[in-house]
């Protein structure tokens, strides 16, 4: 698991206790929640921005050097209909 992908799942769960405790005992100060909220909306952007990060999917970003372009591809798997065997 590529470690900006845990680093995702930890924040989740700082965010979700961090709701719960805020619904048990009372919500944190203004200015800390803003700080986590931003910072989390952050570093979820960062993770769509920055495919090397491999935050939301497992990628190739590398080619040759020099390369220009984006090659995007989608593939659903073999299909006894449409793959040919």
């Amino acid at each position: 698991m590529p470690l900006a992908r845990a680093a995702l799942y930890v924040a989740t769960l700082g965010v979700l206790v961090m709701s719960v405790r805020a619904a048990l005992v009372g919500p944190p100060p203004l200015g800390w929640a803003i700080t986590v909220g931003v910072a989390y909306a952050a570093f979820v952007l960062g993770g769509v921005f920055f495919l090397r990060w491999r935050v939301f999917a497992d990628a190739v970003v590398r080619g040759p050097k020099g390369a220009r372009g984006i090659v995007l591809t989608f593939d659903d798997g073999p299909h006894p209909k449409w793959t040919a065997k």
